[in-house]
């Protein structure tokens, strides 16, 4: 059950600034998720991989299991199971591509020897 609509958001951005670590962490179906006690209420932030992240608008009451905790994040912020896979899939992808290597380099060489991309029937 969510109380109170407070920027829950705003207070995370501050708990962030003052570099005031989470109280609980739990490991759900969707990541990992970090909670942070304020009063006896809960602020949730979800950690689907390492770059993506969601917070919770809303504080919680802190009965609430933490996988239906998880479950509301990723309810209020409409994103599915499918847009989080291909989102970690399409990034993992991009961070790989990024990484420079030896073996990167030597096959570039080499397929520059042999004429470079090859060029599009357009």
């Amino acid at each position: 059950m969510k109380i109170n609509e407070i920027s829950a958001v705003s207070v995370l951005q501050d708990f962030s600034r003052r570099k005031i670590g989470n109280d609980l962490e739990y490991t759900v179906n969707q990541g990992i998720l970090k909670l942070w006690r304020l009063n006896n209420n809960l602020i949730a932030e979800l950690h689907i991989d390492s770059k993506l992240y969601i917070r919770g608008r809303c504080v919680y009451l802190n009965t609430l299991s933490p996988q239906a905790i998880a479950d509301d994040i990723i309810a209020e912020s409409k994103i599915t199971k499918t847009d989080v896979e291909l989102w970690s899939a399409s990034k993992m992808g991009k961070i790989g591509g990024a990484v420079k290597s030896k073996a990167k380099a030597k096959a570039s060489k080499e397929n520059g020897k042999k004429g470079g991309r090859p060029k599009t029937s357009s």
